[in-house]
């Protein structure tokens, strides 16, 4: 697909709704091309919420090898012009970084996964707007329950938080214009995200 085509990635930690207003998005923004993040091709996710300090590494490349390729994948049309995302690369440090903090990546590990984080993310498409999706850790956990994805079933509330912790840290460093949080605890006001997608010019 164009490098130059507009994107816009619906971000966020884990449940936080963002897959419902992807597709809510997509269907009303209909010259929008939807990619999807479909967790189950990340082979070592299982293995991963059984033991973390010893999948984490295995996982987060994962991980990076499927979004990358969400990014730079051809559309089944040819060249979309304008594209509404499932996660995006860039956030991808997040997880990474906290499992290095938590001790599940060792230096040498995290090392290597930021040199290829960066490099893909100075070749990937740029984000045009981010749609950061966020709630309360308990709102979360209620939905992975709901979802009953067996592998997720070991996640708690501190895991949940900590990485809300590290996704408001890493959306510090983006240009607040370009980012829109929406709380996703209740309705989500989908009109208030397409405007902000008008007013920015896209």
């Amino acid at each position: 697909m164009s490098r130059n085509a507009t994107r816009i990635a619906v971000i966020g930690g884990i449940a936080v709704g963002k897959s419902s207003i992807v597709h809510t998005l997509s269907k009303k923004l209909n010259d929008y091309y939807l990619i999807e993040e479909d967790v189950l091709k990340n082979l070592f996710l299982p293995e991963f919420y059984g033991d973390m300090k010893t999948w984490a590494f295995h996982s987060r490349i994962s991980t990076l090898a499927m979004i990358t390729e969400n990014s730079l994948g051809m559309t089944k049309d040819g060249q979309a012009t304008k594209i509404i995302m499932d996660r995006c690369v860039d956030e991808l440090i997040t997880f990474a970084k906290m499992h290095y903090d938590k001790g599940n990546m060792s230096e040498k590990e995290f090392s290597v996964y930021s040199s290829l984080y960066s490099s893909i993310v100075k070749l990937a498409p740029p984000i045009d707007l981010f749609i950061y999706c966020k709630c309360l850790p308990e709102i979360s956990l209620e939905r992975i329950t709901k979802r009953n994805r067996s592998f997720e079933q070991n996640i708690d509330l501190d895991y949940i938080s900590l990485l809300n912790s590290y996704y408001d840290e890493w959306l510090s460093s983006i240009d607040s214009a370009r980012v829109k949080t929406i709380n996703t605890n209740s309705d989500i006001d989908i009109e208030s995200i397409q405007k902000f997608i008008l007013d920015y010019g896209l």
